[in-house]
């Protein structure tokens, strides 16, 4: 009898490529928060440097966290899930 092959392990990479955009986009800014708050960078301007792209694009990464928190918050009371 044959055995089969054993299945490959996923790399986090593979893995992260699989998550949807949203997702993606949403612990980048969960990240770059946490950059911010550490120190370890001054401001927006200085995460664009880094990343590459335009300080328009940063705050809209940052603004989808909002975003998020908000709908869900919200949800959370329609639907009763705050656990007050």
């Amino acid at each position: 009898m044959r055995s089969s092959p054993p299945a490959p392990e996923q790399s986090p990479v593979t893995t992260a490529a699989r998550l949807p955009r949203i997702t993606r986009l949403l612990a980048l800014a969960v990240r770059f928060e946490g950059l911010l708050q550490e120190g370890t960078v001054r401001d927006y301007a200085d995460l664009a440097r880094l990343g590459g792209v335009s300080r328009a694009r940063i705050t809209q990464i940052m603004s989808l966290r909002g975003r998020v928190s908000r709908t869900w918050g919200r949800r959370s009371i329609v639907r009763g899930w705050c656990g007050c």
